[in-house]
């Protein structure tokens, strides 16, 4: 149908669609037919043929890419595009050419250049998106997409610069160094993102899940959670209790309250105070609630320090992994991993294992579950359900994960085996993701020979996360520049 599309629309749409199909990268020779309409006269198509690239994942398409974004005679809504594209193919080789990009006359290619080296994580622009940040007269969005950029790549020495940024600035570049703050797990900035938190002036529209994440108070309370800090756990109690914060909203045909939800993930990292738990005990037994409500609920009240002996904590978990609600049954079974209570593991491994419970989600919680214990007695039920190929792939990966957690040399050997079997089959693309990222968290220098043979895979995402695997294990970056 392309090759005999005459009109412009039509073209666009059949490459719009093209890039749009979910599995698109099993559909081979795509990549050529995205970049031979590259060179087609009209804006549009060329334009979706660009997007299309990024989507592709194709590390082969990087020096049609770097071409485009180097034209200055290109329209520079096309050079941005491309920007962000090879951003998307995570290729250390796309380091200069965007580096290059970040002093380009267009603002928006300017910008689009600083989001893509965030997402490689490109140590060496961190100088010169530290100058973009504090150049008053650069755009706005330039500045804002600078400052994300420096927080995804990690490098601490950034910090004081961020800290200056959240209290001198306003709108989306504060709120981007709130965010900014949290990867970059600063101490410094927590009473102040309390404050934030806390302060009720701020702008918060709970309306929809968009633009309650938007608001400064959402994004602080997030920050706190990748943070860390016990310090906030008060704080975040009182948001989560505080029935003032119930901001009802309908998705869906689903009842929401989408900034108490943004609370409630974030509290779910703390031992949070015991008021709390009443509070969340009633959302998670009312019936009107949905379930997107009763399952947040669930997932912080065990992290509840409450005025009961542990049996008696034990005793109510474990009926809640027996309601009939599924989504509280999962989240019961993820709780119980995170808050460390190994009273329950048997409970946990019956469940992962599919012995107690048949649905998939919430064997997926157990298996998350019994991965955040790590405890070193559950290898043999993580072998066996990664193993067992009548499991569904999610719960195989979730194993996956666990044993990196565990980092056993039985459970590294048995994770090298299988990416080994996978990379020779080109075997599932999440499947082999997940492993090289336990092999990442496992440490284990017994694992660098195979992910050296995966660093040359031309997906750009397995590329990317092999390499990062091995930076872990190595301390070398592999051709990118990292933040050791």
């Amino acid at each position: 149908a392309l090759k005999s599309a005459d009109d412009e629309w039509t073209r666009w749409t059949l490459l719009t669609t093209l890039g749009s199909l979910e599995h698109m990268g099993s559909v081979k020779g795509l990549p050529d037919v995205f970049k031979l309409e590259l060179q087609h006269p009209s804006y549009v198509v060329r334009k979706a043929a660009i997007t299309g690239l990024g989507k592709y994942k194709d590390r082969r398409s990087i020096d049609a890419l770097i071409k485009v974004l180097q034209d200055e005679r290109e329209y520079k809504s096309i050079r941005a595009e491309a920007a962000s594209a090879l951003g998307a193919l995570l290729d250390e080789r796309a380091s200069s050419p965007l580096l290059a990009a970040l002093d380009d006359r267009n603002a928006e290619v300017r910008e689009k250049a600083a989001a893509a080296l965030g997402v490689i994580k490109d140590a060496k622009a961190v100088g010169r998106l530290i100058s973009l940040v504090q150049d008053r007269l650069e755009h706005t969005a330039v500045r804002a997409a600078s400052v994300t950029a420096l927080g995804a790549i990690g490098d601490k020495s950034v910090e004081s610069q961020l800290l200056y940024v959240l209290n001198t600035e306003s709108g989306i570049t504060r709120n981007n160094a709130i965010s900014a703050l949290g990867k970059l797990k600063s101490t410094k900035v927590v009473p102040e993102l309390i404050s934030i938190l806390e302060d009720r002036s701020e702008p918060l529209d709970a309306s929809t899940g968009d633009l309650s994440n938007a608001s400064a108070r959402t994004k602080a309370a997030a920050s706190l959670a990748e943070i860390g800090d016990q310090r906030a756990a008060a704080a975040l109690g009182r948001r989560v209790a505080d029935e003032t914060e119930y901001i009802v909203a309908i998705h869906e045909g689903l009842k929401r309250n989408w900034s108490w939800e943004a609370f409630v993930s974030a509290a779910r990292s703390f031992r949070l105070p015991a008021f709390v738990a009443p509070k969340l005990e009633r959302r998670m037994e009312d019936a009107w609630e949905d379930s997107p409500i009763r399952t947040a609920a669930s997932l912080a009240f065990v992290q509840c320090d409450v005025a009961q002996d542990e049996s008696e904590v034990a005793a109510r978990l474990r009926m809640l992994l027996t309601v009939p609600k599924k989504e509280v049954r999962q989240a019961t079974a993820l709780g119980i991993g995170k808050s460390g209570i190994r009273e329950l593991k048997d409970e946990l491994v019956k469940v992962m294992k599919g012995e107690t419970e048949l649905d998939k989600d919430v064997r997926r919680g157990a298996t998350q579950g019994v991965g955040e214990l790590a405890d070193p007695t559950t290898e043999p039920d993580l072998i066996s359900v990664f193993h067992d190929e009548s499991n569904h792939e999610e719960i195989r990966r979730d194993a996956a994960i666990a044993l990196g957690k565990l980092g056993t040399e039985e459970a590294v050997s048995v994770l090298i085996g299988k990416l080994e079997t996978l990379q020779s089959s080109k075997g599932s693309k999440g499947f082999r993701i997940d492993i090289t990222k336990a092999l990442g968290t496992a440490k284990n220098s017994k694992a660098v020979t195979v992910l050296e043979t995966v660093l040359k895979d031309q997906d750009a995402d397995i590329h990317f996360h092999a390499a990062e695997a091995l930076l872990q294990i190595t301390g070398k970056g592999y051709g990118y520049n990292r933040v050791g």
